[in-house]
């Protein structure tokens, strides 16, 4: 799915560099291809002396990357030096995975610089597409870090709540399926519409979080009626009535306070999209099927343990 998330944005209307770039397409057809950006940083100007072989080695090692099609100099005004990189490529996909390569190049030909040079020198290898890579690995490992170090701490946090381990694991469960059925939603979305990489931590954030907070609602509410009944269908009915409804109304309010971040003043709807899709797949009927198919599991954990009421 991260294939089809946008780093560079997007429009769903027309703009004043929407209609510029369609005239720049419409007047000057040919392609230039894909390009990296070279930017080389050094100790003294580029313009002689040692400074400028070593641009020019740097700049020929890469000409003779198979990938490459030409390497044009730019500007070397002073101690930086930048250059285009246009590759020759058949699939445009396959240029994400050329930026690693690239940069391997570039440290390779500094790696075989003579010791006081090779420290002296810097190159980065930038541009549209190798900044989409180095933001979709951005997100990717901060949504990693954050399920890593999130879910256990607060998986203990709803243990020492509920004082069940049933009734702890049945919030996770559910904002992970929220998780992932939004996350199925956004994928949907990105495949017409420009949506967002930052997309994917909205709505990891929010669909756990929603996820959490309908069932607590739910497994508050049922274990209150357990108690008070001891019959596990039962309660699960009186559950679905009260608490469900609440659930209901909580989402059927939210909705259209949400539908405005959708509109065509929200400079980033996607990531609106991102939260809307978490929310929507966190359903009440959800918590409340969980707790009539394992209420006969949780009716004995919760039996001995305190009320989840007066646990908080």
């Amino acid at each position: 799915m991260r294939h089809r998330l946008e780093v560079r944005g997007g429009s769903l209307r027309p703009t004043d560099a929407s209609r510029a770039a369609a005239i720049l397409e419409t007047r000057f057809p040919r392609d230039v291809g894909e390009m990296f950006v070279l930017v080389l940083s050094g100790p003294a100007p580029f313009g002689a002396g040692r400074p400028r072989q070593v641009l020019d080695d740097l700049l020929a090692t890469l000409a003779r990357e198979p990938y490459v099609a030409d390497v044009a100099e730019v500007a070397a005004p002073g101690r930086t030096a930048v250059a285009l990189v246009t590759l020759k490529v058949s699939d445009p996909d396959s240029v994400l995975a050329l930026v690693p390569v690239a940069r391997a190049a570039a440290r390779r030909a500094l790696g075989a610089l003579p010791p006081p040079d090779r420290d002296a020198y810097e190159a980065l290898v930038t541009g549209d597409t190798p900044l989409e890579r180095d933001m979709l690995t951005v997100t990717t490992e901060d949504v990693e870090r954050s399920e890593w170090r999130l879910v256990p701490l607060t998986g203990a946090i709803l243990l020492v709540a509920l004082g069940s381990p049933v009734a702890a694991a049945l919030p996770l469960v559910v904002g992970f399926l929220a998780i992932v059925a939004a996350l199925a939603l956004v994928g949907t979305v990105a495949s017409a519409l420009p949506v967002s990489i930052y997309a994917v931590n909205v709505t990891t954030m929010i669909g756990l979080a929603v996820g959490i907070d309908y069932s607590l609602l739910i497994a508050t509410r049922f274990s209150e009626e357990l108690e008070r009944d001891g019959s596990a269908s039962e309660a699960a009915v009186r559950t679905l009535g009260t608490a469900g409804r609440t659930v209901a109304v909580s989402g059927l309010t939210v909705a259209p306070a949400r539908w405005r971040s959708r509109s065509r003043f929200c400079p980033r709807r996607s990531r609106c999209w991102g939260g809307e899709s978490a929310r929507g797949a966190a359903p009440p009927d959800g918590a409340h099927r969980r707790c009539g198919t394992a209420g006969r599991d949780l009716s004995r954990d919760i039996r001995g343990t305190r009320s989840s009421a007066a646990a908080w």
